[in-house]
């Protein structure tokens, strides 16, 4: 259904995650359980759903994960991130399954900068140093703005300078209370400054939203345009963890067709 829901709203790539430790109270160990979703994303819609298995920050089965992701690697499973409460569960905590996943040249991503600030994001790119990180956006607290001028901390020069990808939830944020409207997300401004936002929907279901809905509300209520919402596709193609290959296929096949149609 989750395949099914993305497709109908245009999405031809997704990496969604799940926590694979959460879906085992019906007695599934957790590789039946990453099977059994790899199953249920496999369609015969005009998409390709992969899948970014989430070790949960208050639990210890981080290196299980972990092995997971090396294990079902060919298989749909892309790389893997972290989830629940972020402030007193820092990234660090996890390094040493995020250094098990790099030695065996696997991905992730980390949430960071969500419900915890600039220390939480540092933490993560000094100990786990992820690829991309989910949400981010606190990284504003980094930023200093008087007037027509922007200055940059080193958290905040580093993440963009770098152009790590920030997988941006504007609706989520508004529901954990780091903006009060779209208008005022920090979203807008990072994205002026030249960091490399890439726009997500979070969890569909609870923030009642979908991609096509998040870009809609960055143009109604944030004076977006056409140009943004494309730099911010682009940013999501080059920080996704497909091949280089299908990158460049999407690129042309897709991407470029539909926007100059």
């Amino acid at each position: 259904e989750c395949a099914e829901d993305l497709a109908d709203d245009g999405v031809v790539y997704a990496e969604v995650r799940f926590a694979p430790e959460l879906l085992t109270a019906g007695g599934l160990s957790m590789s039946q359980a990453v099977e059994a979703v790899l199953d249920g994303f496999d369609t015969d819609r005009d998409i390709e759903v992969n899948a970014l298995l989430c070790a949960m920050r208050q639990s210890d089965r981080g290196p299980e994960v972990a092995d997971l992701v090396i294990a079902f690697r060919d298989d749909g499973v892309v790389g893997m991130d972290i989830a629940g409460p972020e402030d007193g569960f820092p990234a660090s905590l996890f390094a040493d399954p995020f250094a098990t996943l790099r030695a065996a040249m696997c991905r992730y991503t980390i949430h960071a900068g969500e419900a915890a600030g600039v220390a939480s994001i540092a933490d993560a790119l000094a100990t786990c140093m992820p690829e991309r990180l989910g949400h981010g956006v606190r990284i504003i607290e980094d930023i200093r703005v008087e007037g027509d001028t922007a200055e940059i901390g080193h958290v905040a020069a580093y993440v963009r300078d770098r152009q790590i990808p920030l997988e941006v939830c504007p609706s989520s944020n508004l529901q954990t209370g780091i903006a009060d409207s779209i208008a005022e997300h920090p979203v807008t401004l990072l994205n002026d400054l030249g960091f490399a936002i890439t726009i997500n929907t979070d969890n569909r279901l609870v923030s009642g939203t979908s991609l096509s809905r998040e870009m809609h509300l960055l143009v109604e209520e944030a004076d977006w345009d056409l140009q943004d919402l494309h730099a911010a596709t682009m940013n999501a193609i080059d920080g996704s963890f497909m091949s280089l290959d299908d990158k460049a296929d999407l690129i042309v096949n897709v991407v470029q067709p539909a926007w100059e149609g």
